[in-house]
């Protein structure tokens, strides 16, 4: 028993995935790149390219859209089953005025109405007081010291961090 924090974040990828694919390039290719260096690729959507990203990212039903990590949806209900108290954390895209509602829209189709509630949008997750933060950013910081441990959700990117507590 204890309180649970999931980074839902970590759709960053995803998100960018999802972007990439619907400006061209082939799938195999976008996703291995997104998941391989967030950073790397928002650089290489460029010029026209970049815009239409830009705009794809910002349109209504992105965020909304984007299907969560395959077996997510289980492993955060049967962490409730066993007594958790699971909290999604998140932080809005203040450049779309669709990200936050969306967000909220997003929880309710994969876990129901009952989860909304759950839901705590903040740009500082050590604002969020819990027993354990499940993300995939390895270096998280904000204002206060944090009262979680992290526990790093492993993707391709952050493979290289230090955070010893990890899962996949």
């Amino acid at each position: 028993d204890g309180r649970a924090i999931v980074g839902v974040d970590g759709k960053r990828e995803q998100e960018l995935c999802h972007v990439l694919l619907r400006v061209g390039r082939s799938r195999a290719q976008q996703c291995d790149e997104a998941s391989r260096n967030r950073e790397l690729s928002r650089r290489r959507v460029e010029g026209q390219g970049r815009e239409r990203a830009r705009r794809l990212f910002h349109a209504e039903g992105f965020f909304e859209g984007l299907p969560p990590r395959p077996g997510a949806v289980a492993a955060v209900r049967e962490m409730s089953l066993r007594g958790w108290t699971v909290l999604f954390c998140t932080s809005p895209v203040l450049t779309s005025r669709h990200c936050p509602s969306e967000k909220y829209a997003w929880s309710v189709r994969h876990f129901g109405q009952d989860w909304a509630r759950r839901i705590v949008m903040t740009s500082d997750k050590t604002t969020v007081r819990g027993d354990v933060l499940i993300d995939d950013k390895p270096a998280i910081t904000g204002m206060y010291q944090p009262t979680w441990r992290q526990l790093l959700f492993v993707t391709p990117y952050n493979g290289a961090s230090k955070v010893r507590t990890r899962m996949a």
